[in-house]
């Protein structure tokens, strides 16, 4: 691993983006040439601003946990109970996420040291690091914590503050033995040193931090006593793992056992301010041993290292005496049998020697002597080295080498390929940047290995390479942007050679290339991480690109990491306000030409995009399952698949990929046959038929042909009826016993001429016998609501596209009209009736559908406009009443059972056999009466009544039956009296009044 450590990580006095995108940078960059870069800092803070630098893993990978930090010394000190230090603890690891590997501490340079803060309580101090050293994250302990220094920080002045003396070597022998005794059991025990995921909170309440870390099948329970005086683990409250042997790593003369369900079967007590550390390891469901090794190697200073096959780890490392001796003691083992080891050792000028198997016991002293053997034999050559060029720069890789012993490589350069070749540096890893190179020189590179004794291996091949920016290649499309009149598009970026968002220059102008295409090339360093946008000019305004979030983007910009791609070349194409690359299109134009034992596969190659790659053939048996068959190259646009089974039926589609490994979605499936030779055509299609599907679409019908062996059909159409026919389908048209193909090219007003032919599997073709006329006709309804003001109105009836089962919704125009457009075929009748409301639809008609009938006329364009149910219903139940030189007229409602009402008209005439009526009144009448004054008396007058509709078209009605009347004057009929002689009372009575006066 590869550590950089920032020791402040903020930026603080800089905008705080400005470090974020410092560390992404860094780390994109550093990454791509050692991807275990670890880079981990100081950002004192608390858990979310620290989130911001490690949650996404592309800034920061760990941090220093401060808050984590002030919680345990608050813990220690018991300020804060173990179920809060818990709680505390869960949150910050739900704020970080789990990306980083966070660093605990628990006191440092900048603050006083802890046995201090603990009031010189080293318990305290043992409980905090029996915490720190079995928790999940890498700790860290400031010097001298471990013997016990103590130390203050005075304010600002760190130079002079007592926390940061040298390292006081008069020991606290005791507390160095516990730190020494746990970090010895993490390097025993690889639970102890997982992360979270190996974590289980156990018991955390009160005064008892109980957890357990696991690794595998071996657990290990960590308990700790927050209170100062010793306690019995709460064993009833949780279970672990059933019936195991524990051994306490911390007093290795303790052991515990655990029943069926898991629960402990003995007390657990534990000392005030202590920590227990049970053991269970997987073997047997023990707990653990302890072996040891010792013996000779007869090299004095030799390295000796016991690996744990099982777990994959070094467990005890030593060094042999002055007469080759050494003892190792405490290898953690099996406490029931045998457990086999690996052991190696390595003095200098000797090679490694590895004892594969070592068999050790628990409490047993095994003795291994080995005799070491002078190295003298070189490294391999290093192999897979190969250079890139960059802008003023060369970077080298190659592989690692195989040998254990590696010690590092040493570089060689010269400017010719015959030398000399000078050494200009010496690397540990797999990999160089030269800085030290000028653009255009060609340099020439060989390496060799060299390992730990100094042998080195011979030269490796030499590889030359000329370093050099390459041409960054910018394409937008606009086509799709929905902005008119582009005059000219731009590039801005946040490199000096892309105008630095046009502070240092202006935006970089690029090259309409037609069809919606702009491109411009910059000259870039390869190791660049640009940040870009595109921006048009409509000759008004200069408009940018919206913010873009995802992958190739960063902080609202399209983000790229730029590569010399082989050829010095990098074409990055774009699609306006789309993020990241755009895919290449999807394949069209693929057509299937089986024949025998093979099947024939082309495509039209109009994939224009720059940067494509090829072209990936998918091929499926059941239409379902897809395997790729062929990658072939991008200007190639065909493929023969052979070796298939005749009368087997195989299904094909295409992708299309681009040097950036970028897809495009699948083409349509196509399917074929092989077959061998057939010469017999399929029957030619008949019944051909058409149905509009609106203006500008029509549905093309014809009769299923009936061959086994038809694999389906093409569509020709043409503006004359004898010449001219293209086919319109790119595949062929689907076997169903249905078939139809739908035109959507068409234009209303134009006659187009149809034929269809059938292909069978051999590509024999039908031939035509029958031509279809197809002529649209642009059709609009009007239809007139009057009174009725619906909240909607539907158009319902044959042929398509009429016959839904709720009809075509129309649209209102002002307060009565409701208008929807169509399109039908020439010649054709239409049926139809209106709907408002969904539920009142007109009445019958007078014809024998008893629905509006319409013949459509060869024609662009018809509007045909409709009163609701048309003419309203004649009047009923009309008569009149003369008075002196008046009329009254009466008549039966309507209102009850008509939808559109506005009124009602009144006629008159004196001469019924040639004279005209006359309109009585000049707005209509809305009651079932009227009162025709200033007539003639002893005339007689003839009347009618007309109903009249509503709207922007108000009909009249048939006049009602003719009823007549003539007005007279009044005549006075004299009343006199016996009684009252002077009294004389009169009325006037007209002839028509015929009533009867009984005077008593």
């Amino acid at each position: 691993m590869r550590g950089f450590r920032e020791d402040y990580a903020k930026f603080e006095g800089n905008p705080v983006e400005h470090g974020h995108q410092y560390w992404e940078q860094v780390v994109a960059k550093v990454s791509k040439t050692f991807p275990d870069f670890y880079p981990f800092g100081e950002v004192y803070d608390g858990a979310y601003k620290i989130s911001t630098y490690v949650w996404s893993g592309k800034e920061l990978r760990g941090c220093f946990d401060f808050p984590l930090k002030w919680v345990t010394v608050d813990w220690m000190s018991g300020s804060k109970d173990s179920g809060t230090f818990r709680n505390d603890i869960d949150g910050y690891e739900a704020t970080y996420g789990n990306n980083p590997i966070m660093v605990s501490f628990i006191d440092n340079h900048d603050v006083d040291r802890i046995l201090r803060t603990m009031n010189w309580d080293s318990w305290k101090v043992r409980r905090g690091f029996g915490f720190t050293l079995t928790h999940c994250i890498p700790p860290k302990i400031f010097y001298g914590t471990e013997t016990g220094m103590d130390g203050y920080r005075i304010g600002t002045d760190l130079d002079n503050s007592p926390c940061i003396d040298p390292m006081n070597w008069n020991f606290d022998y005791e507390q160095y033995g516990f730190f020494k005794h746990i970090i010895k059991g993490r390097r025993s025990f690889p639970g102890l040193r997982s992360d979270k995921g190996s974590r289980i909170w156990k018991y955390t309440s009160g005064q008892w931090l109980i957890y357990e870390r696991n690794y595998y099948n071996d657990a290990i329970l960590v308990i700790i006593n927050q209170s100062s005086t010793s306690a019995d683990a709460p064993t009833g409250s949780f279970t672990t793992w059933a019936n195991r042997t524990w051994r306490d790593w911390m007093n290795w003369s303790d052991y515990f056992t655990t029943d069926a369900n898991g629960y402990f079967n003995e007390t657990i007590t534990v000392q005030g301010n202590d920590v227990r550390i049970l053991v269970s390891r997987e073997y047997g469901g023990g707990g653990f041993g302890a072996a040891n090794l010792q013996g000779n190697t007869g090299v004095p200073g030799t390295i000796v290292a016991v690996w744990n096959y099982a777990k994959d780890i070094v467990s005890r490392v030593t060094k042999s005496d002055s007469s080759g001796n050494y003892f190792i003691s405490d290898i953690v083992c099996k406490d029931n049998g045998p457990e086999t080891f690996k052991v190696q050792f390595w003095a200098p000028g000797y090679e490694i020697k590895t004892v594969t198997t070592v068999t050790l016991y628990d409490s047993v002293t095994t003795t291994l002597d080995v005799t070491l053997v002078p190295d003298t034999t070189p490294p391999s050559v290093p192999q897979g080295f190969f250079a890139k060029p960059g802008d003023k720069m060369v970077e080298l890789d190659w592989d690692d080498n195989p040998e254990e012993d590696i010690d590092s490589y040493k570089i060689y350069r010269s400017t010719s390929y015959d030398g000399p070749y000078s050494l200009i540096d010496v690397v540990l890893r797999s990999a160089y940047i030269d800085h030290n190179v000028e653009n255009g020189v060609t340099y020439y590179y060989r390496i060799r290995a060299k390992d730990r004794n100094g042998n080195l291996s011979s030269y490796s091949k030499i590889v030359s390479v000329t370093p050099n920016p390459i041409d960054v290649v910018f394409w937008v499309d606009v086509s799709e942007s929905g902005i008119n009149n582009i005059q000219k598009v731009y590039l801005a970026g946040n490199s000096e050679k892309m105008g630095f968002w046009g502070i240092i220059s202006p935006h970089l102008e690029m090259q309409d290339m037609g069809n919606g295409w702009w491109k411009v090339s910059v000259k870039l360093d390869p190791r660049l991480n640009i940040q870009y946008k595109f921006v048009i000019d409509d000759g008004v305004n200069q408009i940018w690109e919206n913010n873009f979030s995802g992958n190739y983007s960063y902080y609202n910009n399209r983000y790229f990491s730029l590569y010399d791609p082989g050829d010095g070349v990098l074409n990055l194409i774009h699609k306006w306000n789309v993020p990241g690359l755009a895919l290449p299109r999807r394949p069209y134009g693929i057509v299937l030409s089986p024949r025998d034992s093979a099947i024939d596969i082309g495509w039209d190659i109009v994939n224009t995009e720059p940067g494509l790659n090829y072209y990936t053939i998918y091929r499926s048996t059941d239409g379902v399952n897809f395997v790729p068959i062929a990658n072939v190259a991008r200007e190639v646009g065909k493929y023969s698949d052979t070796g298939l089974v005749n009368g087997t039926t195989y299904w094909y589609y295409l992708t299309v990929t681009d040097i950036f490994g970028n897809t495009s979605e699948n083409s349509v499936t196509n399917s074929a046959v092989p077959t061998a030779v057939d010469t017999i055509l399929p029957s030619p299609v008949i019944s051909l038929s058409a149905e509009a599907l609106g203006t500008n679409s029509v549905k093309i019908k014809w009769s299923p042909n009936t061959e086994a062996d038809l694999a389906g059909y093409n569509i020709y159409r043409s503006y004359v009826s004898n010449a001219g026919y293209i086919k319109l389908n790119n595949t062929l048209i689907t076997v169903s016993s249905n078939p139809y193909w739908i035109d959507n090219t068409i234009q209303y007003g134009t006659n187009y001429f149809y034929r269809v032919e059938a292909v069978d599997f051999a590509t024999n073709t039908s031939g035509f016998t029958e031509t279809l006329s197809v002529y649209i006709v642009k059709t609009k309804f009007k239809v007139d609501t009057g009174e009725i003001y619906p909240a909607t109105v539907n158009i319902i009836g044959t042929p398509a596209p009429l016959d839904t089962d709720t009809g075509l919704i129309m649209q209102q125009k002002d307060l009565y009209t409701f208008e929807y457009t169509t399109g039908f075929l020439a010649y054709s009748t239409i049926r139809y009736k209106y709907k408002y409301n969904n539920t009142t639809i007109e009445d019958d008609f007078p014809t024998i559908s008893r629905y509006r009938e319409v013949e459509i006329p060869k024609t662009p364009y018809i509007e045909i406009d409709d009163d609701w149910e048309e003419i309203p219903p004649t009047p009923e139940g009309v008569w009149a009443f003369p008075w002196n030189k008046r009329v009254d007229l009466f008549w039966d409602s309507l209102s009850s059972n008509v939808e559109d009402l506005k009124g009602y008209n009144v006629y008159y005439t004196t001469n019924i056999y040639n004279g005209t009526f006359q309109k009585y009144n000049s707005t209509p009448i809305t009651t079932t009466s009227v009162s025709i004054t200033g007539l003639s008396n002893n005339v007689t007058y003839y009347f009618v009544v007309k109903s009249i509709d509503g709207g922007n078209i108000q009909l009249e009605s048939s006049p009602s039956v003719v009823v007549s009347a003539i007005p007279k004057a009044s005549q006075p009929v004299y009343f006199k009296t016996m009684r009252d002689t002077n009294a004389i009372r009169y009325v006037y009575v007209s002839e028509r009044d015929g009533f009867r006066v009984k005077i008593r």
